[in-house]
């Protein structure tokens, strides 16, 4: 039988049930917090302990050896930091950064490792609580005044009733060099395209993009609007609008350009003429390359185009000159072949009309001397000498005209020439004919060149005979034929060189003009055609002939040729 309780009696056990059991869950709550915290230093969660009131703080160090192996290996620099503000634990990474060592950063105010600029900043976001955290970038400043930018994650945490705060920093400096580099590398593109798209404008071209089946241009500059004369605000371009501003005749070479390359070419271009709105005609440059797929399907052109009217109409001009100035060659060689003609005409009447007379006037005046020199007198006599070698002379020069013509008009033979050979045999002529001079010759050997021989010669038989002439009166008379450095383009230069008579300087520009002589015939002989011989001969052959001299100081004759390289010596 059961045992009744009064009523009181059992209130009074009830109530004290009731904070047993309240008692037992706080102790059981607080078994599970230090659970929680023994779990948390095993782990690494926390790397110190932190004993007595704010400002007075003790740093106990729990963290297993793990958490510091794995903390210590870490690219950023960590740190935890007590509610003051001082660093209760960091990291090496941390360290190095700073260029502090660890146990120099505990202990230090955290606040003393931000730059100046970035407290204000850096108090912002390390004021967290407990479950929250910030992230922000700030300078970290280094021994020796230098800064390092980081990224800053700050996180909160509570042990024991105290907050914590964790740092971990992130260094920039690479970041913000490629940042910087990414920065240099736009602003060079950005210029690059503003560069591009001057040159675009200077040179006049237009560019634009298009789908192949697009009834649309999906992108046309404001410079093809220009070339097409179409308003950009109007409307975006259409591909029918364009077709139908390109010029009938030339639709079809435009179609079959775009054609083929569509079709499996790289690109096309065509130059056509188009009808622009206000209906006037243009020639338009058209260019473009094909974009295509994996699968080798067309799937956009990129085009430029320019407005090439001006050039259309100077090419039209220069083929109109070409034509005219084709009508006026033929004209100008119809003149040059009747000038040869009448000078052909001139030459042969020199040769036959003239000498008729002139025969008849010597013979004439020899016939007075030899049957009537007594009749004459001293004074006729005299007289019908003067006629005679008058005459004479007078035939020397129609001899050395006739030679100015024919070397002026004949054809040329171009051969190997050895231009040694040739001067040494008329120097051997000369002191055949004259055994009683001496007079000494320096021939440089082997000197070929490529030319007329028959006109070559013709020039050295001229020169080496000046030579010879002008020397008359020096007992150690000296010719030298040599080369020298080319002055110009030409590849041999060759001289004839004399201390003979010379000239003056001063008049040289008439030496090589016809019947211009700077002595008198009673001085040295002669017409004054042979060195204007020479120079027609010189420039036939593509070169140039001048001389240099000085009056009783001799001179030298200069004139440049082609040279034969391909020839030996032993190949005549």
């Amino acid at each position: 039988m059961a045992k009744t309780l009064p009523q009181t009696t059992k209130g009074v056990a009830g109530q004290s049930h009731l904070q047993d059991r309240a008692e037992l869950a706080e102790v059981q709550a607080q078994l599970r917090e230090l659970q929680q915290m023994v779990e948390a230093i095993r782990s690494g969660s926390i790397d110190s302990l932190i004993i007595g009131p704010p400002g007075y703080e003790q740093v106990h160090q729990t963290a297993d050896r793990s958490y510091r192996l794995i903390v210590g290996a870490m690219n950023e620099g960590a740190a935890t930091v007590s509610t003051g503000g001082v660093i209760l634990g960091a990291n090496p990474r941390l360290g190095s950064m700073t260029r502090q060592s660890v146990s120099d950063l505990i202990g230090t105010p955290v606040l003393d490792l931000i730059a100046e600029a970035d407290r204000p900043a850096f108090d912002r976001l390390v004021d967290v609580d407990v479950g929250e955290s910030a992230r922000g970038e700030v300078d970290l400043r280094a021994a020796g005044g230098t800064t390092v930018p980081v990224l800053l994650a700050v996180s909160g945490f509570d042990r024991d009733g105290l907050l914590l705060r964790c740092l971990v920093l992130t260094d920039l400096t690479a970041q913000r060099a490629a940042e910087g580099q990414a920065a240099k590398a736009r602003e060079a593109m950005r210029e690059q395209g503003a560069f591009l798209e001057q040159a675009r404008e200077a040179l006049g071209l237009g560019w634009w993009a298009s789908a192949p089946d697009d009834d649309h241009m999906i992108t046309w500059s404001p410079q093809a609007h220009r070339i097409y004369g179409l308003i950009p605000a109007e409307s975006a371009v259409k591909t029918e609008t364009l077709w139908g501003i390109v010029h009938p005749d030339d639709l079809a070479a435009v179609a079959e350009a775009r054609g083929a390359a569509l079709a499996g070419g790289v690109r096309y271009q065509v130059e056509h003429r188009i009808i622009r709105p206000d209906g006037a005609l243009r020639w338009v440059l058209q260019a473009a390359a094909v974009e295509r797929d994996d699968t080798g399907a067309p799937v956009r052109l990129l085009g430029i185009c320019q407005d090439i009217t001006d050039r259309k109409c100077s090419e039209a001009e220069v083929r109109t000159l070409n034509a005219e100035l084709e009508v006026r060659v033929e004209q100008r060689t119809a003149e040059l072949e009747l000038s040869n003609k009448n000078l052909r005409a001139f030459s042969y009447s020199i040769a036959h009309d003239l000498r008729t007379p002139l025969r008849g006037q010597q013979g004439f005046s020899e016939a007075l001397l030899e049957e009537y020199s007594e009749i004459l007198g001293e004074t006729g006599r005299g007289y019908a000498g003067r006629i005679a070698a008058a005459s004479e002379r007078m035939g020397a020069i129609i001899d050395d005209l006739l030679r100015l013509s024919q070397v002026t008009h004949a054809d040329m033979n171009l051969e190997p020439v050895n231009l040694s050979a040739e001067v040494t045999a008329i120097a051997g002529g000369l002191r055949s004919a004259d055994p009683g001079r001496r007079v000494s010759f320096a021939v440089q050997e082997d000197v070929w060149v490529t030319a007329d021989r028959i006109l070559i010669r013709t020039v050295l038989d001229h020169l080496v005979q000046n030579a010879w002439k002008f020397t008359a009166g020096r007992k150690d008379a000296t010719i030298e034929f040599a080369t020298a450095a080319p002055a110009d383009d030409a590849a041999v230069c060759c001289y004839v060189r004399d201390n003979g008579a010379g000239f003056d300087p001063a008049y040289v520009h008439k030496l090589f003009q016809p019947f211009q002589r700077l002595h008198t015939t009673r001085e040295f002989p002669g017409t004054g055609v042979g060195l204007a011989s020479v120079q027609r001969i010189i420039e036939r052959h593509g070169g140039r002939a001048w001389a240099e001299g000085a009056v009783n100081d001799g001179a030298t004759f200069y004139f440049t040729l082609g040279p034969h390289d391909s020839m030996s010596p032993r190949v005549a």
